[in-house]
């Protein structure tokens, strides 16, 4: 099987990514960077399982072509089995869940963050079945 080693995701406010990312889904800061040279500021994070390489645009780099992109990424699927405190982590990083819940294929059920309130990111929140 294969291993990913880490998601990449483009924002354009790394103390907002962070609230987000390390405050309110509890992963765990390993490293900030700049890279003045290639226009942008990076930080990884780390869960349980994989990194999160936050790429912040600070400047003219090759990555951009000359603009400044928008935050992009599919989505992010956390394991609320493993968050611990959730609530008290998102209304404290002022992170909210739209409502309603969809059941999964597993028996389980999905919850989505208020994408208003992460930057514009979709993160769903699943909690598995037995």
């Amino acid at each position: 099987m294969v291993t990913i080693d880490h998601i990449g995701i483009v924002v354009d406010d790394m103390s907002r990514a962070l609230e987000v990312f390390e405050n309110g889904l509890g992963l765990k800061l390993k490293e900030q960077t700049n890279y003045p040279k290639l226009g942008m500021k990076v930080v990884i994070l780390e869960a349980q399982n994989i990194s999160l390489e936050l790429i912040e645009p600070v400047g003219p780099g090759p990555y951009w072509n000359g603009g400044k992109p928008h935050p992009h990424y599919n989505h992010l699927a956390v394991d609320m089995r493993t968050l611990v405190s959730a609530n008290r982590r998102f209304a404290k990083s002022g992170l909210s869940i739209l409502p309603g819940k969809r059941k999964t294929r597993n028996g389980g059920y999905l919850q989505i963050l208020d994408s208003k309130t992460t930057m514009g990111l979709a993160v769903q929140l699943i909690r598995k079945g037995k």
